[in-house]
């Protein structure tokens, strides 16, 4: 054999020494080892404070090879699974329920969720955790099931400013719609705001200007949301409002009307002779006023004619002796009736009656029969 041959042959032993070496070497490390499955417990961490939450089932599989020298050291009890709520599933309030729990979708477990209790020993915790990286979780169909903790809401509609003279907040700013708006929060923080359990959440909107508004308006008006607080539906960040706007007003009864023009040739005849008068302004005003402060009159000229009958329209002020500040203050807004009727009747001159002259004088009727000649026969 030559020296190359016999090279050759000395490499085929080593390199055939050293793979069967190798095999001896995974059987025997093989069977340092045995692999084991544990059904631990599976929970929930970092839950919103605004959720309540469950996880289904609460309890999972993982497996993993387990070195022989600590196999009996190893019990389910020293796992658990932690799953991360607010880093695995999307924002509570896309898919929580509000009247009862709603499923998510399933939960991607991975190894790295696997926590191994503080209780355990150093040594022994660190031969774990080099094993756990090749886990298998049979995580299955786990879901995560939520409900968010809600309150209704009641909407205060702060204003500023006032109407001009005469108009008036009619009735206090409602919302256009009568839809429920909900918050979520924490219970801590709900009964922060408002300790009797379930009691609506006082939620103040943006203010509303009432300057030189003379007739109901709507505004849209956002929220102004405590501090971790809320809401359940977003679109209810900006809210359509009603604010009624209406002139103040004051009816005056019995007010005499002024009559129309008469001549001592024709007889007049009218009607009213009394009438209602609604007048705006200031409440404080209103309140001053008095039906002699008032005059209604025709609001054109009459010339009086024999047979005239027409409707004239009707119009009210005030007299002349009224106070100054309630003149320029109050405005006269109408009169009921609003025409007068009237009507002009000819006065006839008297006829002057001749008396009767006395008769002649006459027989009684018993005289004029016995005086009567009767026919012989």
């Amino acid at each position: 054999m030559s020296r190359s041959d016999r090279l050759s042959s000395n490499l085929f032993l080593i390199t055939t020494s050293l793979v069967i070496a190798f095999v001896i070497w995974m059987i025997a490390k093989r069977g340092e080892q045995t692999v084991e499955t544990f059904s631990v417990n599976l929970v929930l961490r970092n839950v919103p404070q605004n959720v309540l939450a469950i996880v289904e089932p609460d309890r999972i599989n993982i497996t993993f090879p387990v070195p022989n020298r600590i196999r009996g050291r190893v019990q389910r009890d020293i796992f658990r699974v932690e799953y991360d709520f607010s880093k695995g599933l999307p924002e509570a309030r896309s898919w929580c329920g509000i009247q009862d729990y709603r499923p998510s979708k399933p939960l991607d477990i991975e190894p790295r969720d696997i926590r191994i209790l503080p209780t355990v020993d150093s040594d022994l915790r660190h031969a774990i955790e080099k094993q756990l990286q090749y886990a298998d979780i049979g995580a299955g169909n786990v879901v995560a099931k939520g409900k968010l903790i809600t309150r209704s809401a009641r909407l205060v509609f702060p204003t500023a400013g006032l109407p001009p003279s005469g108009f008036h907040q009619a009735e206090p700013v409602r919302p256009q719609n009568a839809g429920t708006i909900l918050l979520t929060a924490s219970p801590a923080r709900f009964s922060e705001l408002v300790p009797e359990e379930d009691a609506p959440i006082p939620i103040e909107t943006e203010g509303i200007d009432l300057t030189d508004h003379r007739e109901t308006f709507t505004i849209n008006v956002g929220l102004r949301l405590p501090e971790d607080v809320e809401l359940v539906h977003s679109e209810y960040r900006l809210i359509p409002a009603i604010v009624s706007i209406e002139e103040v007003l004051r009816t005056i009864e019995e007010v005499s009307v002024v009559s129309p023009p008469s001549v001592p040739t024709l007889n007049l005849e009218y009607t009213p002779r009394l009438a209602k008068v609604t007048v705006r302004g200031p409440q404080e005003a209103l309140d001053r006023l008095v039906s002699s402060n008032l005059i209604v009159h025709p609001a054109e000229a009459i010339t009086p004619q024999p047979g005239l009958e027409i409707s004239v329209p009707l119009q009210a002020g005030l007299t002349p002796d009224t106070s100054p500040d309630l003149v320029q203050t109050i405005t006269v807004k109408s009169v009921t009736p609003e025409v007068m009727i009237l009507k002009y009747v000819e006065i006839l001159p008297e006829t002057t009656v001749r008396p009767l002259e006395p008769a002649p004088d006459l027989l009684p009727l018993e005289d004029f029969f016995n005086n009567l000649e009767v026919p012989a026969e």
